[in-house]
């Protein structure tokens, strides 16, 4: 039914939504609202002005368990965790423009831990945080941090074509990264018969598209640390400028060095790694 200038509804649908909003004749302004979905919740509160050519101002706050959306988008790539969402939006109607690139949001998000299983990438982030804008179908995350594989990451992050290509790119800084969490992320089956110890700092820079099996990455690394074998235990240090690709399963080294003791290694080559 339509609502007189001040006047006040509440809905309640099968106890996952509720909503308090007023409407006038070229406004609507929704005061306060819930929607719960299994273990996810989002709030909103906005203003709409003129109904023919919608514009909108939000301001939102969620709780997202990407675990239960992995399983109704059936996509395997997508991590398990919750993420907390901390923003606002704005919305302006443009017949000539696909909705996606009329929506801006500008928020902050965060979780206190994600697990990422995919075919080819087994591990875990924790305590992630940073600011988030979304304008013209494109999304980009400033001032990333999160603790991984031992260490910790800063980094900026970029999607172009959010609904389409979804073209993905990480720029980031590890520090006091784990060379046992590498190793058991690169090659686990390695790990029977060497174990690496010690540290790892870097600077990477990371690209896909859609999924993390299209993954490639070059890294600058520096570590020091050991290799425990049942021979023998020796300390290692490294200066690495490799190349990951996850869809060809290869590592490719140049102008690498690796030293051991008194013996210097230099690598100019690639590993193929198997199933």
């Amino acid at each position: 039914l339509p609502l007189a200038a001040g006047e006040l509804a509440r809905l309640t649908l099968h106890e996952i939504l509720e909503a308090e909003f007023d409407a006038t004749a070229d406004t609507f302004h929704l005061s306060r609202s819930l929607l719960t979905s299994g273990a996810s919740q989002f709030s909103v509160s906005a203003t709409l002005n003129d109904y023919v050519h919608p514009k909108v101002v939000a301001q939102y706050q969620a709780s997202l368990d990407t675990g239960e959306l992995r399983q109704v988008l059936k996509d395997a790539t997508l991590p398990v965790g919750v993420v907390k969402l901390v923003g606002s939006g704005n919305f302006t109607s443009d017949p000539n423009k696909p909705v996606i690139q009329t929506v801006s949001l500008d928020g902050n998000v965060s979780s206190t831990s994600l697990q990422i299983h995919t075919t080819t990438i087994h591990t875990q982030l924790r305590d992630i945080s940073a600011r988030y804008i979304v304008k013209e179908g494109n999304a980009e995350l400033r001032d990333l941090r999160t603790a991984l594989l031992g260490g910790r990451m800063n980094g900026n992050f970029t999607m172009k074509d959010i609904t389409g290509a979804q073209v993905s790119e990480l720029q980031a800084t590890l520090h006091n990264i784990a060379l046992a969490s590498i190793q058991a992320l690169v090659n686990p089956q390695a790990m029977r018969d060497l174990r690496l110890t010690g540290t790892a700092n870097a600077n990477l820079n990371a690209r896909w598209r859609k999924t993390f099996d299209t993954l490639t990455a070059r890294t600058d690394a520096k570590a020091a640390g050991t290799a425990i074998s049942r021979q023998a235990t020796i300390p290692v240090t490294a200066d690495v400028h490799a190349v990951y690709s996850a869809g060809a399963q290869t590592v490719s080294f140049s102008q690498s060095q690796i030293r051991s003791g008194q013996t210097r290694m230099k690598r100019n080559h690639s590993i193929r790694f198997q199933d």
